[in-house]
């Protein structure tokens, strides 16, 4: 190919017809890229609380007008009340991006910092645009001033002082920072707007979960033993099974869709094979995942634990 330098002869300014093709496929290729339901421009008044009443914190406040400023309601549907929308049902628009109703506590804080910093490392095929400017966006001067503002909208029995608003911004951002280090993460800045944005999304939750309510069948450090002993023994059933009750949702290899990766080392729930066995057998409801201890024996339980835990996770 002959570099742009080397043509000398010029080129003829193209015709009005030639124009007009060529804008026509701008547009065309810019609409491929755009939701396949464009909603409303105006930005969603979104809610002060969190879904179950309780206010939101400081730092969540600010990262509820991080939503909105980042433009995330364009793809993520807002409800007219405020909060996240539930999965589209059966005629109605779809939306580019997956319901986030009751996304706080279903991941990690690092799991959010690393989605929003590189969506398809942790949801391969995502559409979903890179956000890792956020990272080195610091909060706005005006944030503390910001948050007294909305509390006097949330119309606390005692709100915030500016002075003591910056300080919790600073205190709850430092917590939440330490949390995704401790989580095996790398830090991003306390003060920037990916954090806050983080603390919104983490209070964004649904129900809370219920007690385990399927025994173990031993003691958590011996039935961990016994299952990471038997794995290679239990994987061929325990791959059977996988495949016909979870694929649906963490993908037939595991690398996760509707529900989070199995793979990757950030396990909210924990990822012992005891820790898998109860959230196998009790599920998390509020999370949309569904038990199957009523469902399936303790043999099979065992054999789904395994390839869980240690063929997948693991790689063994």
């Amino acid at each position: 190919m002959r570099a742009a330098h080397a043509e000398t002869t010029p080129r003829p300014f193209p015709s009005r017809r030639g124009l007009l093709g060529v804008l026509l496929t701008s547009v065309a290729a810019l609409c491929a890229f755009a939701p396949p339901e464009e909603p409303p421009g105006k930005t969603p008044v979104l809610a002060l609380t969190r879904p179950d009443g309780t206010p939101l914190t400081p730092l969540a406040l600010v990262g509820r007008d991080v939503f909105g400023r980042a433009g995330c309601y364009h793809c993520h549907a807002v409800d007219s009340d405020g909060f996240l929308r539930g999965p589209a049902g059966e005629g109605e628009a779809r939306w580019a991006g997956p319901s986030l109703q009751g996304v706080g506590g279903r991941y990690l804080d690092r799991w959010h910092v690393v989605h929003l910093m590189g969506p398809q490392a942790v949801s391969p095929g995502s559409v979903m645009p890179t956000f890792a400017h956020l990272a080195s966006t610091t909060l706005p001067p005006t944030a503390a001033a910001r948050v007294v503002a909305l509390q006097g909208e949330q119309k606390l029995p005692k709100a915030l002082s500016e002075a003591e608003a910056a300080r919790a911004l600073a205190a709850e951002g430092k917590a939440l920072v330490r949390r995704v280090v401790a989580e095996g993460g790398e830090a991003p800045r306390a003060d920037s707007e990916l954090v806050a944005l983080v603390a919104w999304l983490q209070q964004q939750t649904l129900a809370q979960e219920a007690a385990p309510t399927t025994p173990l069948p031993a003691a958590p450090k011996a039935f961990d033993a016994a299952i990471r002993r038997d794995s290679k023994a239990l994987a061929a059933r325990g791959r059977e099974l996988f495949q016909q009750t979870c694929t649906a949702c963490h993908g037939a290899d595991g690398k996760g869709g509707v529900g989070p990766s199995l793979v990757d080392s950030m396990w909210r729930y924990g990822g012992t094979p005891s820790a898998v066995f109860r959230s196998i057998a009790d599920g998390h409801p509020a999370r949309g995942m569904p038990g199957l201890g009523a469902s399936l024996p303790t043999d099979d339980l065992r054999a789904l634990t395994a390839y869980v835990a240690v063929t997948l996770r693991l790689g063994k």
